[in-house]
């Protein structure tokens, strides 16, 4: 059992690894430029956003969508401690399409088993609440992205992501 939990925790670190050496590629690549390439300097922050939205729809399974959302709050952070906002509204726009998608996938969790929506092995109950608690969402946390599905619509995310660029 210790050597399942092992494998199951390496691939989880794997797909985090390859989720933010993605995104982290495309934003350090962006913003250290000479200043000769101010363009690209200045389209870091779009870049980033247009990337990590492709890495959410690429991916398959609940618990990579929030490995998604964890590596874009935590490079949100980062950039608010180096006090760059334009970068720090985008990584907040891809945690806001995360917790968007988080949230539509909870919902589609309630008619199913739970059945494919997580990649991490099965522990026996495959039920909404299970497949949630292995992707390391919390119930309440869950029904407060569904919440936001009510509340607004993908085209309002995608507009107030654009918008969140524009005022930097």
């Amino acid at each position: 059992m210790a050597r399942r939990r092992d494998e199951r925790g390496a691939g989880t670190a794997a797909q985090r690894d390859r989720a933010l050496g993605a995104i982290m590629r495309a934003v350090v690549k962006a913003v250290d430029r000479p200043a000769s390439d101010a363009a690209i300097v200045r389209d870091a922050p779009m870049l980033a956003y247009d990337r990590g939205r492709r890495e959410l729809m690429q991916a398959v399974a609940v618990d990579e969508v929030k490995t998604i959302r964890d590596q874009a709050e935590a490079l949100r952070r980062y950039w608010a401690q180096r006090h760059d906002k334009e970068m720090e509204a985008a990584c907040s726009a891809i945690r806001l399409r995360a917790d968007y998608e988080i949230g539509v996938r909870s919902k589609a969790l309630e008619g199913t088993s739970g059945q494919y929506q997580s990649k991490s092995p099965p522990s026996g109950d495959l039920g909404k609440e299970s497949v949630l608690r292995e992707a390391g969402i919390a119930p309440q946390r869950a029904r407060e992205f569904e919440k936001l599905t009510e509340i607004i619509t993908e085209k309002d995310v995608d507009r107030l992501c654009r918008e969140a660029h524009q005022r930097f």
